[in-house]
């Protein structure tokens, strides 16, 4: 069947062939070529983005990418020799959204940043110099990238709606094609590229008629009109040697191959012959030989010849060598070669690194590309290379009257996150050692969850869901230990004590092992339940260490006689564990005791809970004793915590009382919120709140950066659960623009360390499987801070809807300001007004509310908390609300305290259905909630509210109070437009 479906693009403005486009990009590149002037890396803060775009800054270099531990194994033919036989010792690989040019010589990588998704394609040209690399999700790109320069030389934006599942580069460099993702029908795309032509759009594109997803798609190694691609059920041909794309695809069945055949997994078109290959899951290889016909054959009609088994399992890999060798890579971990008659000439078994992924060989011939004119091709589809089966045959009979096997040396990567160099000669040498190839690159093969970073010495201690874990050394670049867990266990979490000696880890079966600091040779093991182990920590004085698990439970270790008792050994003993949570702990820390050294240990939930326990009480007799109990929160998550003494971590006012310690929390309502640390009966509570990055989610983790010189907290580091990390320059005071953030990872990140030294950070990316390091360069921050003066309002102004220059909002905020000093003085006087541009304390809370932020008892609390602090008062006195406010202040507070997301149609909907959980008015679609319920729920629940105050409610809200009292029951919708009068409610 042929396809019609086509894109045809004029064909201005290119180049005649790749040695002049190589010319051009060897001197001055031209602006077409770099799309993307700004790093891709810098993300837009979602909220609040409305500085001038004109300013340049250099912030987002806070942050450098200096070194990617580990690959995407899972990606097939995704790592490529980029040597050239001689002095070139380069493999290009992927990373997670990043591109790595390893040069296993020198010890250096480039990194090729870019993408903001995953890699799901690379390619790269025969002469090695360009490589191409394609995402698939929104906003997704092509990249077409220059291998020795290591830069952008094209961007090819959207060239997929769904992304691109796979590409190639054409043997004379000038085309591209790509395959679409499939989208939710299945349904895809097949487009090709003159990517050296000043064109935004394909040179073709055709619908995939096929249901069968096609995965893989290869161009002919000699002529680019012709490609071929295949999924799992069929393989199809591709033409535009008539200037459109036309498609053949062979019919298959189990009669026409004569025996079952499994699914495909790759396809190759054979040099010098009208033969084509395929591999399959069963480790055949089906020939393909073109149709014979008394009419001029066509290169696309192609039918089955044979089918030969070459593996004992899966074909991972398939492709071709020196116009002579058929090589494949199985699941077997067999790399094996093969002459044109599918007889075995050479094999390299001895690997012993999983089943093969990536076969990829030096370029031996002097860079040079294919590079006819495009006449040579003809305006047929007749190959030109056209040797038959027969003449294949004899031309491996005179090959092989020479049996010495020669090939360029290549690399194979493995589903182990492996990358092996090996010299082909090594098969003629029958040397064990080198034929089993030499270890260029080590990763993980299973996801990276866990980071450890020794206190003293350049150790990274990097584990996960493999059931291995790695010592780095990172400075130089070194695996120093590697521990193989024979439990098979998955780790969780790692930790080092503060001296280095021990580090502790935890599993998804509840194991706990504690392992030596350097050798990372275990000592000693527990199982103290079978709840996945999600947080561990060590005391100040390495004497404790707590897990929390997925049970909401925290389990505590101690240093100590076994089973307590003084005529045994010491070693760590297990205390016990106790469920202190109702909902999952999101952070557990150690902290000591005001002016002592007694180590303390606080843990905190999603039930916006904080637990202290009594670590002096807790034995093994006992078990762990819980000291006290506070609630931390309202509606608020509480997502992680720091515990620190610095005296900067937050915005210092001048009249504050300053407290030994202090509890910096965020949430996810991206909030950063100061509470004072609970101690000797004292509750805790907050008393700053400020904006907090919101960049990509809520913050994950935190961690401190000390000035190396003095000491002192200078900046905070920070990450979300997904992609984004940054800094935050100290004292956070809520200024955006002190702070940046960038894309670290395209997807999770699982953990985050940082040197002790303050100079790196590292970020674990989870199913990426790679570790990043950043090099911290907090200069770049410092000047942008430096900016912005402690007294810098406009910023705060600039974050109001509007901002200074808003015709009505800010307006308005100033009016109520003035009317509530106005107010205070009393509404009907004769005596001489005092405007002074300051309101009382006790004002402030009527002027938020009527700004609609309609903040809770509990928010107005933390508020007037943190005005007291302000003015110096403690908080319980009374005298301060009498005291003054003036705008900047109150401008300030406002828009840290004030909701960075506002109160929508799915937050109204949510609060239906929790309140109507258990009652019978459920509709289809929305909830609905009798009268009598919600007036009952609001004085008992909460907040209660008396019916005076409810009453007063209804009549502020509503105009007709009869038309409420004759209601029954109203839904989420009903509700919102007609009593709380949100007109637009619908539109949302």
């Amino acid at each position: 069947k042929m396809s019609d479906d086509h894109h045809e693009m004029d064909e201005h403005n290119t180049y005649e062939n790749v040695e002049e486009y190589e010319l051009e990009q060897d001197g001055e590149y031209h602006s077409q070529h770099f799309e993307q002037e700004q790093d891709p890396n810098v993300v837009e803060q979602t909220m609040y983005n409305n500085q001038e775009e004109e300013q340049e800054s250099q912030v987002h270099q806070s942050l450098d990418l200096k070194w990617v531990f580990g690959m995407n194994k899972d990606i097939k033919n995704a790592v490529h020799n980029l040597g050239d036989g001689g002095s070139r010792k380069q493999i290009f690989y992927v990373a997670g959204h990043i591109g790595v040019i390893f040069d296993w010589e020198k010890g250096q990588q480039t990194l090729l940043q870019g993408h903001t998704h995953a890699i799901t394609s690379t390619s790269v040209s025969q002469d090695k110099r360009w490589i191409v690399t394609a995402d698939s999700g929104k906003d997704n790109m092509i990249v077409v990238w220059d291998s020795i320069k290591g830069i952008p030389i094209k961007t090819i934006f959207n060239p997929h709606k769904t992304g691109t599942i796979c590409t190639a580069i054409s043997p004379d460099n000038m085309f591209i094609v790509s395959v679409s993702a499939p989208d939710e029908m299945k349904s895809q795309t097949i487009s090709v590229w003159q990517w050296t032509a000043d064109l935004d759009e394909p040179k073709y594109t055709a619908k995939i008629a096929s249901s069968d997803v096609q995965n893989i798609v290869r161009f002919h190694p000699t002529n680019p009109k012709l490609l071929v691609s295949n999924g799992p059920k069929r393989v199809i041909f591709w033409s535009w040697a008539e200037k459109v794309l036309k498609f053949y695809a062979p019919p298959v069945s189990s009669a026409d191959f004569r025996q079952p055949v499994g699914e495909f997994t790759q396809s190759i078109f054979i040099p010098k012959t009208t033969l084509a290959a395929t591999g399959t899951v069963d480790g055949d290889i089906v020939l393909w030989q073109q149709v014979k016909s008394l009419k001029q054959p066509k290169a696309t009609d192609k039918r089955a010849l044979k089918v030969v088994r070459v593996h004992d399992g899966p074909i991972n890999v398939l492709t071709t060598i020196n116009n002579k060798y058929i090589v494949t890579g199985g699941k077997d971990g067999y790399v094996r070669f093969f002459d044109y008659q599918l007889r075995l000439e050479a094999w390299f078994e001895e690997f012993d690194g999983g089943p093969i992924t990536s076969i990829s060989f030096e370029n031996t011939k002097g860079g040079q590309a294919l590079n006819r004119p495009e006449s040579q091709y003809g305006g047929s589809s007749q190959q030109s290379d056209n040797l038959s089966l027969a003449d294949s045959k004899e031309e491996n009979e005179n090959m092989n009257l020479d049996s010495y096997f020669s090939t360029p040396n290549f690399i194979v990567a493995t589903a182990y996150a492996l990358i092996i160099s090996v010299h082909a000669e090594a098969f003629n040498d029958f040397g064990f050692e080198k034929i089993c190839g030499e270890l260029k690159v080590q990763g993980q093969e299973g996801p990276i969850q866990a980071l450890a970073v020794h206190p003293i010495k350049p150790y990274l201690a990097i584990t996960g869901f493999s059931s291995h874990l790695h010592l780095w050394d990172y400075e130089q670049k070194q695996v120093l230990h590697l521990a193989m867990f024979k439990e098979n266990i998955m780790v969780t979490c790692i930790d080092y004590d503060p001296r280095g000696q021990y580090l502790a880890l935890g599993t998804t079966s509840g194991v706990v092992k504690v392992l030596d600091g350097t050798k990372v040779e275990s000592i000693q093991t527990f199982q103290p339940s079978k709840a996945r182990a999600l947080k561990i920590t060590w005391s100040h004085d390495s004497l404790f260490f707590a897990v929390a698990d997925s049970d909401n439970c925290v389990g505590i270790f101690k240093w100590g006689p076994r089973d307590e008792d003084i005529r045994k050994p010491i070693e760590w003993i297990y205390i016990g564990r106790y469920r202190s949570h109702k909902s999952t702990i999101t952070d557990l820390k150690f902290g000591i005791t005001p002016y002592g050294d007694t180590p303390r240990l606080i843990s905190v939930g999603e039930d916006r809970r904080l637990v202290e326990y009594d670590l002096k009480e807790s034995s093994i007799k006992k078990g762990v004793k819980v000291k006290a109990v506070h609630k931390i929160g309202q509606s608020a998550v509480p997502t992680c915590f720091l515990w620190s003494q610095s005296k900067n971590l937050t915005k210092n006012y001048l009249k504050e009382r300053k407290e030994f310690d202090s509890l910096i929390f965020t949430n996810d309502q991206y909030k950063f919120m100061e509470f004072v640390t609970p101690d000797a009966g004292r509750h805790t509570f907050c008393r700053k709140t400020f904006l907090c990055p919101t960049y990509g989610g809520p913050l994950s983790h935190m961690r401190i950066l000390s000035d190396p010189q003095t000491g002192e907290a200078k900046f905070l580091a920070y990450c979300t659960k997904e992609k984004v990390i940054g800094l935050v320059h100290l004292p956070i005071d809520g200024n955006p623009n002190k702070t940046m953030g960038l894309i670290a990872h395209s997807g999770e990140i699982r953990d985050f360390q940082v040197s002790p030294d303050g100079r790196y950070i590292f970020t674990a990316g989870g199913t990426d499987h790679t570790v990043n390091q950043w090099e911290i360069r907090g200069e770049y921050l410092d000047d942008e801070a430096a900016k912005y003066s402690e007294d810098d309002v406009d910023t705060f102004i600039s974050l109001i809807t509007g901002g200074k220059d808003g015709e009505q909002f800010f307006d308005t905020i100033k009016q109520y300001f003035y009317y509530a000093q106005i107010r205070s003085q009393g509404e009907v006087t004769t005596n001489e007004r005092k405007i002074s541009g300051e309101v009382p304390v006790h004002q402030v809370p009527y002027i938020i509310r009527a700004l609609g932020f309609y903040a809770t008892d509990y928010e107005i609390d933390n508020l007037m908390t943190e005005l007291k602090t302000i003015l110096g008062y403690s908080t319980s006195s009374a005298h301060s609300d009498d005291e003054l406010v003036d705008f900047d202040t109150f401008i300030k507070v406002y828009v840290n305290h004030r909701p960075v997301l506002p109160i929508g149609k799915p937050d109204i909907e949510l609060a239906f259905r929790e309140m109507g959980k258990n009652k019978k008015e459920i509709a289809l679609k929305e909830s609905y909630l009798r009268k009598d319920d919600l007036l009952d729920l609001l004085k008992t629940r909460g907040e209660k509210m008396s019916a005076p105050e409810i009453q007063r409610c209804i009549e502020s809200l509503i105009e007709d109070e009869s038309a409420f009292e004759q209601l029954e029951a109203f839904s989420s919708s009903e509700f919102a437009e007609n009593v709380l009068g949100f007109e637009d409610y619908d539109d949302e």
